[in-house]
């Protein structure tokens, strides 16, 4: 009878395949569904009922075997140890576990030193919904994709929405993921202000891992360098994390970087606004050398704003063919909109606006005449510094200003702009060219 009462109460019951874990008085349960043929568990610590729930979901067999969901009411559930999910069936996924609270005054927490909240690992398909979850103190990442196991894909599919995630490891981001895939991400806040906040690591020398999305990410990490409020990175050095999508992009402050790589390519943000930091966007800064490589990356709108001093966009020696477009530039007189340091790789593309105080020519580019660059201020619309590889900008002179000239040298090129006639310099004169 009192089973049946406390399931009529609560507003997210369903049967079949099901747990809802609840506090009662001091004790945690978890209610198996009706019809499910499941035991309910019992005990004093949150941690070992929902593991249980967890365990009596996923036993290890062929595709299909398994899952089922957990519903977890409202209240702070204090974890000792890591609730792990390791993957359960065979081959690839079929089933899932979900897991959900009414809102996010469900809240996980884990305080014990060096543990994580949630860990995943061996390809597990999971579902995750409307919570909060905590790692404080000296434990670890809120939630951990694990590789060490007998899969090197951790997460395999899932989509999670509604979640915050919180953690003050100095080791560890908020989210820790290490080869996932397929995952589909919707609402995700990360802070870690003591590291990065999201942090996605390729480290298969066989797969490239990724194949991702997420809806709408919101971060804040540590303002030390090197951490970044996502930072997407490969220690191999031979596969990359690659083919994710970030819609909605929000960092307002606390982070050296907004968006940092190593090793990475074919990602796509649709919009990005990073504020108060020393770098917004990042690619090839994480690593060192060729591991720095990144490609193919593109931003499709946004805003960027740095800290005093800072940088819009910074590409290192081993990116190549990035592409920035429509990006509102709001720096400041000492801030850098560009500083592309490519020359191993094709050509970076950029196009911004900039704001009133932001200065064109504090830009750094390594080849001005293969980066694209155009932009736009309040005062000169559509202005283009610089064009492709195949075009040439000529210094502009009237004839009074070209015959000030001291000693030119044969093959100069200028466009006179008294005759409006491009002028070569020849054998100790100037020839029109057209």
């Amino acid at each position: 009878m009192k089973k049946l009462l406390f399931l009529l109460l609560i507003p997210f019951c369903s049967f079949g395949q099901t747990y809802i874990i609840n506090k009662v008085g001091s004790t945690y349960v978890a209610y198996a569904g009706e019809g499910s043929g499941f035991s309910d568990y019992t005990d004093t610590d949150p941690t070992n009922v929902i593991k249980n729930a967890i365990a009596a979901l996923t036993p290890a067999g062929a595709q299909g075997t398994g899952g089922g969901d957990i519903k977890i009411s409202s209240g702070l559930y204090t974890l000792t140890d890591e609730i792990v999910i390791n993957g359960w069936e065979s081959a690839t996924p079929y089933s899932s576990v979900k897991i959900t609270g009414p809102a996010l005054s469900t809240i996980l927490r884990q305080s014990t030193a060096n543990k994580h909240a949630i860990v995943i690992k061996n390809r597990a398909h999971v579902d995750l919904y409307d919570m909060r979850i905590e790692a404080n103190g000296s434990a670890r990442a809120a939630i951990y994709g694990d590789y060490s196991g007998t899969d090197a894909t951790s997460v395999y599919g899932g989509r999670w929405d509604n979640l915050f995630l919180y953690s003050q490891s100095t080791s560890y981001a908020a989210l820790h993921l290490y080869n996932p895939t397929y995952l589909a991400a919707g609402t995700i806040t990360a802070i870690n202000q003591n590291n990065h906040a999201v942090y996605i690591e390729q480290r298969s020398t066989t797969n490239n891992f990724g194949n991702s999305s997420f809806e709408m990410l919101t971060v804040m990490a540590s303002n030390t360098s090197p951490y970044a409020g996502l930072a997407i990175v490969n220690t191999t050095g031979t596969r990359r994390m690659n083919l994710c999508t970030v819609n909605n992009y929000q960092q307002g402050g606390g982070g050296y970087y907004g968006i940092a790589t190593s090793y990475a390519g074919n990602w796509h943000f649709n919009y990005v606004a990073i504020e108060a930091v020393n770098t917004c966007i990042g690619l090839g800064v994480l690593g060192a050398g060729s591991s720095n490589e990144t490609n193919t990356m593109k931003f499709s709108a946004g805003y960027l704003r740095p800290n005093t001093g800072g940088t819009g966009i910074k590409c290192s020696q081993y990116t190549g063919a990035n592409t920035f477009e429509d990006l509102w530039f709001e720096g400041n007189a000492t801030a850098t909109p560009i500083d592309d340091a490519s020359s191993s790789r094709n050509p970076n593309k950029y196009v911004l606006h900039l704001g009133f105080s932001a200065v064109w020519a504090n830009n750094v580019i390594s080849r001005p005449y293969d980066t694209y660059t155009e932009y736009t201020t309040s005062n000169t619309p559509y202005k283009r510094a610089t064009k492709q590889a195949s075009y040439t900008e000529l210094v502009t002179m009237t004839t009074t200003q070209r015959d000030a000239m001291t000693s030119p040298v044969n093959g100069t090129k200028l466009y006179n702009s008294t005759t409006n006639k491009e002028q070569v310099r020849a054998s100790g004169a100037w020839v029109d060219d057209h």
